[in-house]
């Protein structure tokens, strides 16, 4: 492809200017963007801040080595993870905030309620964990939780309550009066903004993955956050024993290759598809591929690209898979955490926008020389991804004890908050109901209402009854709120689903042309209907997430 039409793949805030954001080291300690903290310690030859970095990067045993005792309080979420509980209390002594860590680390078991959906039932403790007495809860998608009796006996009373990626009315109201840290894992923190929201704000901590989520995490809910890149479940656990010499796959790609919220995703596979070499043995596969037929695939592929823009600072599953099965990850940036492996950096391949593909014929033109020297560096490879990522048991406990120890160092506690939760309201009728009662939330509830009218005609958009109710809700919500962005917005969409285009265009124009006259809120009011393979849908999602997210981070 020729040089100017080749698209640019790359996303800001880029990790350097990430890097750029922390004053020193210690600040990025401090804040809990550990892959950050380790970068910078480096930059600066601080010794100790880089292994206590390391350490809470999830290579424990390296950091617990290189870090001399009674400096840094990661010490002691070291030594709890290498087995040594009550010398991790015996080092919190030393420091001001800990006392209730320091009482829960002494007690036999630690008790921890787990709430997850579905799509991080993986993520789910062991309920036999060593040290752990563990209650977990899945509430699907359409559930809703009044209380928080429901989910436990009564004679369970959690020390801390770990929420797993989900939100809204599948959670109960009387979560946040729980006397104890109520800590969320976090997932696709900008598409899902105006639905995780209101709970994020709760939290006593947020926990991510990748020093780009830290970075709007932070600025978006002005709740602590830390991110654990070893957060990661690899989808094999087994490890190979030999790369395969001979590979008959170039480059491999499976997953969400081609979708509306990974627009540079997509113009990275574009550059690589486009490649002007016949002789290439490219495979793109836009879906999953059951584990067997996956790690089988890998194996057989000399470069597996991979390509996540929010993932800055962080590391992605397919990359360990592909270091386990004996395929180089190819990123296209330097912006993965190649820093925190000592071995394994060497094998993790970094391009740019400007030489991808001129990276990818070079290494492939070597690729036969190298595969030697691969099979002999790969037992020290993986030897290193099993002290950062060790099998599940040992994996989930870390991941507990991170909550928990991050958690206490903060010394945060969440702030009072009596308002209504509105994406914790269920129906159509419930939220016109406490809208009509209800000023100070009557604007966004209305326009959930109207959301969720519109959101039960995708299915069925002809249906005479459902079109009636979505005029209905959407006459009442206009005579009362004129100036709801959200509410004209949604409406007009609906009439352009229909086949009404020209009042579709009407209200367009209207908004278009008052746009400073309308009133919106990006963290409550609902615009997304999840239409991803519907001709009909107009919202370009990653457009207006990113931009969301950005404004709310910078002011």
């Amino acid at each position: 492809m020729e040089y100017q039409f080749r698209p640019n793949f790359e996303r800001s805030p880029n990790l350097q200017d990430i890097i750029n954001s922390y004053s020193s080291a210690r600040e990025a300690l401090d804040a809990g963007n550990h892959y950050i903290a380790l970068l910078k310690a480096r930059a600066e030859n601080q010794t100790e801040i880089e292994n206590a970095a390391l350490i809470m990067c999830g290579a424990i045993k390296r950091g617990i080595d290189g870090l001399n005792p009674g400096l840094l309080p990661q010490e002691a979420y070291g030594q709890w993870c290498l087995g040594n509980k009550l010398e991790a209390a015996k080092i919190l002594e030393n420091y001001q905030g800990f006392k209730n860590l320091i009482s829960i680390l002494k007690k036999p078991a630690i008790k921890i309620l787990i709430v997850f959906g579905p799509h991080t039932k993986n993520y789910v403790p062991s309920e036999m964990l060593e040290g752990f007495e563990i209650i977990s809860v899945a509430v699907n998608r359409d559930e809703t939780v009044s209380s928080l009796s429901e989910m436990t006996p009564r004679e369970f009373q959690p020390d801390a309550i770990i929420v797993l990626d989900i939100y809204g009315q599948r959670l109960p109201d009387d979560l946040y009066d729980f006397d104890g840290p109520v800590i969320f894992f976090n997932f696709d923190f900008h598409f899902q903004l105006a639905l995780q929201y209101q709970d994020l704000t709760r939290a006593d901590l947020i926990v991510g993955n990748s020093a780009y989520e830290h970075y709007f995490l932070e600025r978006i809910h002005k709740v602590p956050i830390s991110v654990f890149p070893a957060i990661l479940m690899p989808v094999d656990e087994r490890r190979v024993n030999e790369i395969p010499n001979e590979k008959d796959i170039d480059l491999l790609h499976t997953g969400l290759s081609f979708t509306p919220i990974m627009r540079e995703k997509s113009q990275f596979l574009f550059r690589i598809a486009t490649i002007d070499n016949p002789n290439l043995n490219i495979r793109i596969h836009h879906g999953y591929l059951d584990i067997e037929e996956y790690v089988d695939t890998i194996r057989r592929a000399k470069l597996m690209p991979i390509y996540c823009g929010w993932l800055s600072g962080g590391i992605q599953t397919r990359t360990i898979d592909a270091l386990l099965n004996g395929s180089c990850p190819l990123h296209g940036s330097d912006d993965v955490a190649v820093q925190l492996f000592q071995h394994g950096r060497h094998t993790i391949l970094c391009s740019s926008t400007s030489d991808l593909e001129e990276d990818i014929a070079r290494v492939l033109e070597t690729y036969h020389n190298k595969s030697g020297s691969l099979n002999k560096s790969y037992p020290a490879i993986s030897a290193e991804l099993q002290e950062i990522f060790p099998k599940p048991m040992e994996r989930e406990s870390r991941l507990l004890k991170y909550c928990l120890f991050e958690a206490a160092r903060f010394k945060y506690r969440r702030k009072l908050n009596h308002t209504l939760r509105t994406t914790s309201v269920v129906g159509v009728n419930r939220c016109l109901s406490l809208a009509r009662d209800n000023p100070r939330d009557g604007q966004n509830l209305f326009s959930i209402a109207l959301f969720k009218a519109i959101e039960s005609c995708i299915d069925r958009p002809f249906e005479t009854n459902r079109q009636i109710i979505v005029n209905s809700v959407f006459n009442e919500a206009h005579s009362r709120y004129p100036n709801s962005l959200a509410i004209l917005f949604n409406y007009a969409r609906f009439k352009w689903m229909i086949g009404d285009k020209g009042k579709a265009y009407e209200i367009f124009t209207i908004l278009i042309n008052g746009l400073e006259t309308h009133c919106y809120d990006p963290t409550r009011d609902l615009v997304w209907l999840h239409l991803f393979e519907n001709n009909t849908e107009m919202m370009p999602p990653q457009d207006y997430f990113l931009s969301a997210a950005n404004d709310l981070a910078t002011g």
